[in-house]
C-alpha cells in the first residue's frame, strides 16, 4: 500500500507479471470484480485495543473508494487494463489459462470490458503467431458477443496467416467459414417449407453473398500466400475443401501475380494440385510474351510444358511487339535447347 496507492496500478502490475507465467488464479484475481477486495484484510487502523465498531468511521466501502480509488465503479481493472492483460494472455499459446481467467471474469460483469474491437484485434494477433487455439477462444467469445462480425473477422484472419506462412491456422480459418456456411444452408433448407417468399428470397441472396465473400476471402489468402512464396501454405488450402470455392480463373491470377514475381515453386504447387491444366499454363506463358513480362515468362518456362515449336512461336510474338529482351531471352533459350542433344551425344 505504501509503494502503490493506486489499487489499479498494483492490480496491473500483477497481472503483467502473471499473465506470461500462466498463473490463472493470480489473473483471475486482478481482473474479478470489487467482492475481492472487500473480503481482504486492509484496515491500516494502528488500535487494535477494541474489537467494538466505531460509530463515527465512515462505510467500509468509502473507506475503500477513498484509500483505493479504481475510477470504474466496482471494478478493480477498466477496459483499457483488462484490454492489455487478454491482448497479452492470448498470445501465449499453448498456456492459455490465463487469458480463459480473463473471459470468466467477463461473464460475471453486467457490461463487459472486453469490446468485439478487442476480440477481433485479439483473433489477428493469433493469426500473426499462427495460434489457432488462443483464435477460437477470441472467437467464440466474439460470436457471443456480436455474431455478424464474425465471418469477417475469419476471413481477415485466413488472408493474414497465409500471408505469414502459417497453413495449419489459415485452413482451420477456412474451416470454420466453411462451418457457418453449412450451418446456413441447412437453416435455409428449414426455412423452405414454412416461410413467406420474400423471405426466403431473402435468405437466399444472403446465403449467396456469403459464398461470394468465402471465395473472395479464400483467393484473396492464395493470393497472399503466393506474392510471398509460401507454396507450403498455397498447397494446404488447395488440398482442403474451402479449394472447391475458387474457380479455375481465380487460380489462374494467383500462378499469374507468383509467375511475375519470379516465385517457380508457387507456380508448380498450382499445377501439382491439378486445378490449372497445362494448356492454361502455356495460354498464361503467352500471355506474358504480349505483355513484355519477361520475369513471368522465364518462371513458367521452367516447367516442363514447351517444345522448340513453342519457343519459336512466343519469339515471332515478342518480336513483333518489340519486347527486344523478351526477345533475346527466348533465343538463349532455343540456343541451349539446340545444344543439349550434342551435349548428350
Amino acid at each position: 500500500r505504501d509503494e502503490w496507492p493506486d489499487l489499479r496500478a498494483l492490480a496491473l502490475a500483477m497481472g503483467r507479471m502473471a499473465v506470461p507465467a500462466g498463473y490463472a488464479e493470480i489473473v483471475d484475481m486482478v481482473v474479478h470484480a470489487r467482492e475481492l477486495l472487500e473480503a481482504s484484510d486492509l484496515d491500516d487502523s494502528d488500535d487494535d485495543s477494541s474489537d467494538e465498531p466505531d460509530g463515527d468511521a465512515a462505510p467500509a466501502d468509502a473507506d475503500l473508494d477513498a484509500r483505493y480509488p479504481t475510477g470504474d465503479g466496482d471494478l478493480v481493472l477498466g477496459p483499457r487494463e483488462a484490454r492489455e492483460l487478454f491482448l497479452a494472455a492470448i498470445a501465449h499459446e499453448p498456456d492459455l489459462a490465463p487469458a480463459r481467467a480473463i473471459l470468466a471474469a467477463e461473464e460475471d460483469l453486467p457490461e463487459q470490458r472486453l469490446d468485439v474491437q478487442t476480440l477481433r484485434e485479439a483473433v489477428q494477433l493469433c493469426a500473426r503467431h499462427g495460434h489457432s487455439a488462443g483464435a477460437a477462444l477470441a472467437l467464440a467469445a466474439l460470436t457471443a458477443l456480436d455474431a455478424f462480425s464474425v465471418e469477417e473477422t475469419l476471413a481477415h484472419a485466413m488472408v493474414n496467416s497465409a500471408s505469414l506462412g502459417h497453413p495449419e491456422f489459415a485452413t482451420s480459418m477456412s474451416r470454420m467459414l466453411l462451418a457457418r456456411t453449412a450451418r446456413a444452408e441447412a437453416d435455409l433448407t428449414a426455412l423452405a417449407d414454412s416461410a413467406a417468399p420474400d423471405a426466403l428470397a431473402q435468405a437466399t441472396d444472403q446465403l449467396r453473398m456469403r459464398k461470394d465473400r468465402i471465395e473472395a476471402a479464400i483467393k484473396n489468402a492464395l493470393m497472399e500466400a503466393a506474392r510471398a512464396d509460401h507454396a507450403h501454405v498455397v498447397a494446404a488450402l488447395l488440398a482442403s475443401p474451402a479449394s472447391a470455392h475458387v474457380s479455375a480463373e481465380a487460380l489462374k491470377l494467383v500462378v499469374r501475380a507468383a509467375a511475375m514475381n519470379g516465385l517457380p515453386a508457387v507456380v508448380q504447387t498450382v499445377r501439382d494440385a491439378g486445378r490449372v491444366d497445362d494448356d492454361a499454363m502455356r495460354d498464361l506463358t503467352f500471355d506474358s510474351v504480349r505483355r513484355g513480362h519477361a520475369e513471368a515468362v522465364q518462371t513458367l518456362l521452367a516447367l516442363p510444358l514447351f517444345s522448340a515449336q513453342h519457343i519459336a512461336a512466343m519469339r515471332e510474338e515478342a518480336e513483333r511487339r518489340g519486347h527486344d529482351d523478351l526477345d533475346a531471352m527466348l533465343a538463349a533459350m532455343v540456343i541451349d535447347q539446340q545444344a543439349e542433344p550434342a551435349d548428350a551425344a
